[in-house]
């Protein structure tokens, strides 16, 4: 029978304790594609994915069924200057080893197609050398890859959206 997960909801607005355990625990364990892509955008993961929650819309952690954090979902806050929302996620190795992938990966489906439907379009970048989170990106949530590379900080990344 396969483990379960938790989804837990996070919103600044309704914040009563910040999500540091969960934050730790991710950075503990983080799939070495999604450190590395953390590191290259902010020289260290976990200032990485507080920032990311701070600028978050909305955040849902996921649990395992010890209460363990082993992903991370978010849509990013509304910006008058950027087209559509960010959207950005963060495994575990736990993740990547198999556990619960298949059902992650419909939950992850489920969520980035319903806000891809409420705000019309979602972007971001990946790190080029993230094959495995590009080719899970573009077959399974359907993201478009632009031909042109970005450079941040000496690290080339490929913008994609994916729309609703």
């Amino acid at each position: 029978m396969a483990r379960k997960y938790t989804r837990v909801e996070f919103t600044f607005d309704e914040c009563e304790v910040y999500p540091d355990k969960y934050i730790k625990e991710l950075v503990d364990d983080l799939r070495p594609q999604d450190m590395d892509d953390l590191i290259a955008a902010c020289g260290n993961a976990e200032d990485a994915i507080r920032m990311s929650v701070a600028f978050s819309e909305l955040v849902y952690f996921y649990l395992d069924d010890t209460g363990k954090c082993i992903s991370v979902l978010g849509l990013g806050a509304h910006d008058d200057a950027t087209l559509g929302r960010q959207v950005w996620s963060v495994s575990t190795n736990e993740v990547e080893q198999g556990y619960i992938k298949s059902l992650l990966i419909k939950e992850a489906k489920k969520v980035v197609g319903a806000w891809a439907h409420k705000y019309g379009l979602l972007q971001n970048v990946v790190s080029d050398e993230n094959t495995k989170s590009i080719g899970y990106m573009s077959q399974i949530l359907g993201a478009v890859f632009l031909p042109e590379h970005i450079n941040i900080n000496g690290h080339i990344w490929k913008p994609f959206y994916i729309i609703g």
